[in-house]
C-alpha cells in the first residue's frame, strides 16, 4: 500500500542490503519502514546512501501490512501479528547471513520511524526476538499506544466488520478464514479504514503458544540500549485528516465532536465526562479554525507520542537516551499531504527522514539541503551509527546525557543541539497519569 493506492504484489517479503565492504565485519543497522502499518516499503524511495559514508552495514526489511499484516480474530485460528512476525523472520535471517555482506552478526541495532519505531520497540521486547539485537532505536513512536496496539476486542470487532464487507460473515473458525484467503488481494486491502488513525489494523495481544509473538505489554524485557525521541509538532499529520469533519461542528457542536474523538482514541471508560472535562480544558479554546486544528495538533503530539514514549522511557530499565526533533525547514510531510492549504507551521511526524535517508524523489523545498542541513544530516547519522557500534550515541563536541529522573534531554534546533532540563515533559507525564 501507499498514499495513492495499492502498488507492488502480495510476494513482498524481502530484504535490500547495502554494504560498504563485503569483507568486513562491521555494525549493521535494521530499518523497518513507517507508514501507520498500512503502507510503505523499504525500497528506492527512501535510500541510505548518507549511511554508506561510514562503517555500517545497511538493511530495509519488508513485511505483510494492513488486513494481510494485521487481521486478527483474537482466536487460534487468525490470531494477527503477521507482520511483526514477518520482522522477526527478517531478523533470524540477518543473524544467520549478514556476515557474507560484511556484517557482524553479534552487532545488529534495529531503528525505523513511526510503525515502524514502535515495530523496533516490540523488536526489542518480545521473548522471539531476544538475543537477535544489541540495541534499539524508535524515531517518533513506541509500542503499546493507542495507535499500535489494539486494545482487547477491537481488532475482533474490526475483523468482522471485514468479513461483513467481503460476504464472509455467515461463516466460523477456520471455514471463515478459508472464505477471506478466497478473496481477490485488492478488495481486502481497500477495505482498511485508512481515513481514521484509531480504526487501522496493528498488532494485537496474542493467546499464548509457540507462534504468538505479543502475548502482554510491556513484556518484561526492558534492559537493551535504547534511543527514542519525538518531532516537535508530530500531530500535524493527523490534524490534517480531522480538518474537514471538525469545521462543521465550530459553533457549538465542537464540544461533542471534540470529545467523542478523544474519548474513542484514548478508549476512556470510566469517568469520562470527568475525564474529558480535563482535556478539553488542557487543549481547546474555541476560537476559529486555525485555532482549532493548532488545538487538534497539541493534543494528538502528547496522546499519540509524547506521552506513550515519555511513559516507556521512564519504565525503561535499560541504557536510554530521548531527544526532541524542532529543526525546521527541510522536506515536510504536512506540506505534502496538506499542499499548505492551512498555515500551521511545525515540524511534522516523519520530517526528521529527510536527514536519515536521500529522498531525492519526495517533496524537497528549493534550496534544500543547505550547508547547515548538510551538517545536520551528518551529526545524526554519525550519532546514530556510533550508537549501532557502542550502544551509546555521541555527538562531537557534547555529552548525550542519558535520560534519567526527569533530568535532561537532547533538543535539535534551527540554532543549536544542546541538552536541556527535563521539567516541561515532566508536566505532560504528570498530567496524562492523573487522567489514565
Amino acid at each position: 500500500m501507499s498514499q495513492t493506492g495499492m502498488q507492488g504484489q502480495e510476494d513482498c517479503l524481502y530484504l535490500n542490503v547495502y554494504t560498504p565492504n563485503l569483507k568486513a565485519s562491521l555494525p549493521v543497522m535494521v530499518y523497518v519502514h513507517g507508514g501507520a502499518y498500512m503502507y510503505g516499503w523499504p525500497g528506492t524511495a527512501i535510500k541510505p546512501s548518507y549511511f554508506m559514508d561510514e562503517d555500517v552495514v545497511v538493511v530495509g526489511i519488508a513485511y505483510r501490512l494492513g488486513n494481510l499484516g494485521f487481521l486478527s480474530f483474537e482466536d487460534d485460528v487468525v490470531p494477527g501479528n503477521y507482520g511483526i512476525k514477518d520482522q522477526v523472520l527478517a531478523l533470524e535471517w540477518i543473524k544467520q547471513e549478514i556476515k557474507n555482506f560484511g556484517g557482524n552478526p553479534e552487532m545488529i541495532t534495529v531503528f525505523g520511524i513511526s510503525a515502524g519505531a514502535a515495530s523496533s520497540h516490540y523488536l526489542c521486547s518480545i521473548p522471539k526476538a531476544q538475543g537477535l539485537l544489541k540495541g534499539c532505536i524508535s524515531q517518533s513512536g513506541v509500542a503499546g499506544t493507542i495507535w499500535s496496539l489494539h486494545a482487547p476486542g477491537e481488532a475482533r470487532e474490526m475483523a468482522l466488520e471485514l468479513a461483513k464487507k467481503l460476504s464472509c460473515d455467515s461463516y466460523s473458525g477456520s471455514e471463515l478464514l478459508t472464505c477471506l484467503q478466497a478473496q481477490p488481494v485488492e478488495s481486502f486491502i481497500t477495505t482498511a479504514d485508512i481515513e481514521h488513525i484509531t480504526n487501522l489494523p496493528v498488532p494485537v495481544l496474542e493467546k499464548p503458544s509457540d507462534t504468538a509473538v505479543i502475548t502482554q505489554w510491556p513484556t518484561g524485557y526492558s534492559d537493551f540500549p535504547w534511543i527514542a525521541g519525538v518531532m516537535a509538532n508530530e500531530g500535524l499529520l493527523i490534524t490534517e485528516y480531522v480538518k474537514d469533519f471538525a469545521t462543521p461542528f465550530q459553533k457549538l457542536g465542537f464540544y461533542l465532536a471534540g470529545n467523542v474523538l478523544v474519548a474513542k482514541a484514548l478508549h476512556l471508560k470510566d469517568n469520562v465526562v470527568i475525564e474529558l472535562l480535563k482535556i478539553t480544558e488542557r487543549f481547546f479554546h474555541w476560537k476559529d479554525l486555525l485555532h482549532l486544528l493548532s488545538d487538534y495538533e497539541r493534543f494528538f503530539t502528547e496522546t499519540f507520542f509524547e506521552y506513550p514514549i515519555l511513559k516507556e522511557m521512564v519504565r525503561h530499565n535499560g541504557p536510554k537516551y530521548f531527544y526532541r526533533f524542532q529543526y525546521s525547514g527541510g522536506p515536510s510531510l504536512w506540506e505534502q499531504i496538506s499542499n499548505r492549504s492551512l498555515q500551521i507551521d511545525g515540524v511534522c511526524h516523519g520530517d526528521d527522514a529527510a536527514y536519515f535517508f536521500n529522498v531525492s524523489n519526495y517533496f524537497i523545498p528549493e534550496g534544500w539541503p543547505g550547508p547547515k542541513d548538510i551538517e545536520l544530516s551528518k551529526t545524526l547519522v554519525k550519532a546514530w551509527v556510533h550508537f549501532a557500534t557502542h550502544q551509546v550515541p555521541y555527538i562531537e563536541g557534547l555529552e548525550w546525557k542519558p535520560f534519567g529522573d526527569y533530568a535532561s534531554y537532547l533538543h535539535i534546533t534551527n540554532d543549536e543541539i544542546k541538552m536541556e532540563n527535563f521539567s516541561n515533559f515532566k508536566e505532560v507525564i504528570d498530567f496524562w497519569n492523573n487522567i489514565k
